[in-house]
Order: C-alpha cells, then structure tokens, then sequence
C-alpha cells in the first residue's frame, strides 16, 4: 500500500479505505500478471533455436494499429448535429 503517513490513513472514509485496498490487491493481481507474461516470454526465447524480438513481441505492428486507430477514430466523428444547431442559431434572434 506504500502509504506511511498515518494521519492520512485514518482520515479516509470507510468507502474510501475499501477502494485503496482494492487498488492495492489489483496492483499485486496486474504484477502477477506481469510476471506470468515475462515466464511465457523467457520460456519461449529459451525453447526457440532462432528468436529475436519481432517473434516475441512485435512493438511496431502495435504502435502502426494504434496509430491507425487514433486517426480512423477522427475520421468517424459525424459533424451533422453540430451543423444543424449551428444553423439553428443562426435564424435565432435575441429580443425577437
């Protein structure tokens, strides 16, 4: 939990302590996780006769996805509504 000031500690609301010691156990829960991964990782570098980086992780196809993504998601953005409103303020007259 890393927390060291006892003060702080004690102030915390019971909802708030219960989600601090949640978080707790999911930090632990996600470096297990980690760990799994780099024992899946080392068994297959180890057990491979030719391994190099690209066959255990391959971090370029991944940024090009997620680069790719990133621009596909501005691209679906639909304006129409805004447009309509816009227009729809236009024709509005203030004291009319």
């Amino acid at each position: 939990m890393n927390i060291t000031d006892l003060d702080y500690l004690y102030s915390l609301t019971p909802k708030e302590y219960n989600n601090l010691m949640k978080g707790a156990m999911l930090r632990d829960v996600k470096n297990y996780e980690d760990m799994a991964v780099q024992a899946i990782f080392t068994a297959r570098a180890q057990n491979e006769k030719r391994v190099n980086v690209k066959k255990l992780f391959n971090a370029e196809k991944v940024r090009k996805q997620i680069l790719n993504n990133e621009s596909q998601v501005a691209e679906e953005k639909d304006f129409t509504l805004f447009r309509k409103a816009k227009e729809a303020m236009k024709k509005y007259k203030i004291g009319g």
